[in-house]
């Protein structure tokens, strides 16, 4: 914004003005993004199209910039937006139309200011080099991205899941168990929770062995994986113990 405040001196009182207008309100445009953001206003869905729409009124300030000056050097600003559009929409098609926006705003400054076609050529040049650059970091973006997300995702599997039969652990029941009772509240239903005790799991330890067990304690996992219904949670309660939680009556004991 400093910077723009200068236009009155660079191109003359009208045409400083003019920018300096166009500047102050996509300034204004991103500090209300930001205070929303600092707030909490803005929700995941929303950050994309709200970082789209920044990066497109930065393109008409400097759309508006280059028509003032009238100069092809003035390009520079939207060969680094470029690469930030690369580093900030992470959405493929967000970043894909963002960069067709910087692309068509040098190409109608091209022709609406005119002049020798080689220059333009040579701007044009640097702008698909930053393009290069602005999809070789969009992309490292997007992986880099995807190894955390799934890092995250091991770590609450981790913490959430029985490490033995894969089924949620007692800490997985409490959260997802939450989100039942959260459900059935919403929908006015009921709530069904069976416990499952495994009878004489220290004889067979202790006649067969750990591994025979070990074996005992998947297979009645898997069976009540298969019992239960998508939508219920089945956990390990601990030891010989399970849990089936889900909305409705759920599944008759006798039948389990």
């Amino acid at each position: 914004v400093a910077l723009e405040l200068a236009h009155p001196l660079v191109f003359g009182q009208q045409a400083g003005t003019r920018t300096t207008g166009v500047t102050a309100v996509c300034a204004l445009v991103a500090a209300t993004i930001a205070v929303l953001s600092v707030r909490g206003r803005i929700t995941t869905a929303m950050a994309q199209p709200l970082l789209a729409l920044l990066a497109v009124s930065a393109a008409f300030a400097s759309f508006v910039h280059l028509l003032e000056g009238g100069d092809p050097v003035d390009t520079v600003p939207l060969l680094l937006l470029e690469v930030g559009i690369g580093a900030v929409l992470v959405h493929r098609w967000w970043f894909v139309g963002c960069s067709a926006v910087v692309w068509a705003v040098v190409g109608l400054a091209a022709v609406i200011i005119g002049g020798p076609s080689e220059v333009w050529g040579f701007w044009a040049f640097y702008l698909g080099v930053a393009t290069v650059l602005a999809v070789v970091v969009h992309l490292l973006r997007r992986r880099n991205l995807m190894i955390a997300s799934r890092a995250v995702d091991r770590a609450l599997r981790a913490a959430t899941e029985d490490a033995a039969t894969g089924l949620a652990n007692r800490r997985g029941l409490g959260m997802l168990g939450r989100e039942v009772v959260a459900l059935s509240r919403r929908h006015n239903d009921a709530v069904h929770c069976s416990f499952v005790d495994v009878d004489g799991l220290k004889a067979i330890n202790d006649r067969f062995g750990h591994d025979a067990g070990d074996d005992v304690i998947l297979a009645v996992a898997e069976a009540l994986r298969r019992s239960a219904r998508e939508s219920d949670v089945v956990a390990r309660w601990g030891g010989d113990e399970f849990v089936i939680a889900g909305l409705g009556a759920g599944v008759p004991p006798l039948d389990l």
